[in-house]
């Protein structure tokens, strides 16, 4: 009989173990919807009880005076019920510290008491403790599930309070067969059938309760994987509504750095049309009275070629600006790309007698988008106009140098008006953020998200009232 008990503590252990290792990777994903893992320190505090009292059965030696690992046991027992009841209590909110604090209270104070009633009591008595106590856990445990599923229904959670209400009834059905006793229980074969079977009985459906809290998990887990998927979704649709947002604010921003410089377009355009104008009627008038010789004709067809490229040009660098490239990124000459963006900048600087410095070095291509770089370069020279304008500098000057080295594409844009005031440095690259009357405030972010964007990086440098020199740099090679 000692042998038989000894091999259903084994059977429910090695369940028990087979329960513990499939859900060993739980703990590696608790933090994905909540930090409760009572139920598996429960799972492996009762694995380890019933492997303990396989081997203690087996080498029992003395009924009414067991080993000291009967203690250990049914104190391992104890905490098995306690942990469940504490997962439970924690599904309706995180436990205070007091509470863990009594809860380890608990477990000494079960084990002191055991340790007395293992040396000085019956078998009755310590069984009356050790059941009384669970049964007190248990419907602690059927309190906290019911609250709980009246919250948020759950129907494993359901299945763990019916299994739960059962151990409640085997465990009274254990008292029950103890108080029917007709004799004291002096050795193992003397403990009543109906006693045994409802101990069974009570392990079986505890081994069903954990099967239950496997799978409650399980399913927080599955809807912890859905709504973690439906939240990538929806933060790839916000990156597409961020990078609409960007390519909306660059459209605006060329809109307003090219809506500042279009009095001076119009002006330069004027130019050559009027010219056309003079010939085309000089050439109507000869026309008219036949006075046309060879070398006049020659004369005004080039002076029409002249001029109708120049406006040609200008359009050309304009329409360039605003045009939506669909191609990416691609190798492009970045030198030649500054110096017809420089068209759109030149009639500005001579309305207001401004010095534009161009200095570019050979060899300035790279995988760029050629309006991006054009568009940085853009703002940057913008802002220095619009310094330089408001300034009463002597001679004012812009310089825009391209350098190139092994790994890096260098640009600088340099003016010697008044610089940015010290307060507005912090805060000079922040979005809708601008130290001027007029603009959106995104030029200079716009800059630092398109040179971050390739790798580079982006950077101001000047005192206030001396000059500005914002500089960046490109990778040549990317990862």
């Amino acid at each position: 009989m000692q042998i038989l008990f000894a091999l259903y503590f084994f059977i429910f252990a090695t369940i028990q173990f087979g329960l513990l290792w499939g859900t060993h990777n739980y703990s590696k994903i608790r933090q994905m919807a909540t930090p409760n893992m009572y139920w598996r320190r429960s799972l492996t505090a009762s694995f380890f009880a019933f492997l303990c009292f396989g081997l203690s059965t087996v080498f029992l030696e003395d009924f009414e005076k067991p080993q000291i690992n009967f203690t250990v046991a049914n104190t391992l027992f104890y905490v098995a019920a306690l942990c469940q009841a504490l997962f439970c209590r924690d599904l309706n909110g995180p436990l205070k510290n007091w509470q863990n604090k009594l809860a380890w209270i608990s477990i000494v104070i079960f084990a002191v008491i055991f340790d007395r009633l293992r040396i000085g009591a019956s078998y009755e008595v310590r069984l009356y403790f050790l059941v009384c106590s669970i049964i007190i856990l248990l419907f602690w445990q059927v309190v906290e599930l019911g609250k709980k599923i009246k919250v948020a229904p759950s129907p494993q959670l359901s299945y763990l309070q019916f299994a739960t209400i059962g151990e409640l009834i085997f465990a009274a059905c254990r008292i029950a067969s103890l108080m029917t006793a007709a004799n004291p229980i002096q050795t193992v074969d003397q403990v009543p059938a109906p006693l045994v079977l409802a101990t069974l009985a009570q392990l079986v459906v505890s081994t069903l309760s954990y099967i239950a809290m496997s799978g409650y998990w399980t399913e927080i887990i599955a809807a912890s994987f859905v709504k973690t998927q439906n939240e990538n979704s929806d933060f790839k649709l916000l990156l597409d509504e961020r990078g609409k947002l960007i390519h909306s604010l660059m459209n605006a921003n060329k809109t307003v750095a090219t809506g500042a410089l279009s009095a001076s377009i119009a002006h330069e355009l004027n130019q050559p049309i009027a010219a056309l104008n003079n010939n085309l009627f000089t050439l109507q008038l000869l026309l008219d009275r036949y006075e046309i010789e060879d070398p006049v004709v020659k004369h005004i067809l080039q002076d029409l070629r002249t001029d109708n490229a120049r406006t040609a040009d200008i359009v050309k660098a304009l329409r360039a600006l605003f045009k939506e490239s669909s191609q990416q990124e691609a190798f492009t000459d970045l030198r030649q790309a500054v110096f017809d963006m420089l068209k759109i900048i030149e009639p500005e600087c001579k309305q207001f007698n401004i010095s534009l410095v161009v200095e570019l070095a050979a060899g300035l291509s790279g995988p760029y988008s050629r309006i991006e770089i054009q568009q940085v370069l853009l703002n940057l020279i913008s802002n220095a106009l619009q310094s330089l304008k408001d300034s009463s500098v002597a001679s004012p000057t812009i310089r825009v140098i391209g350098q190139r080295s092994e790994h890096f594409i260098y640009f600088s844009v340099t003016d010697n008006g008044q610089g940015v005031p010290d307060e507005f440095k912090p805060k000079l690259f922040d979005l809708l953020s601008s130290s001027k009357d007029s603009g959106l405030g995104v030029g200079l972010w716009l800059s630092q998200y398109i040179v971050e964007k390739y790798g580079g990086k982006i950077v101001y440098e000047g005192e206030y009232g001396e000059r500005a020199t914002f500089s960046f740099q490109l990778p040549i090679f990317r990862r």
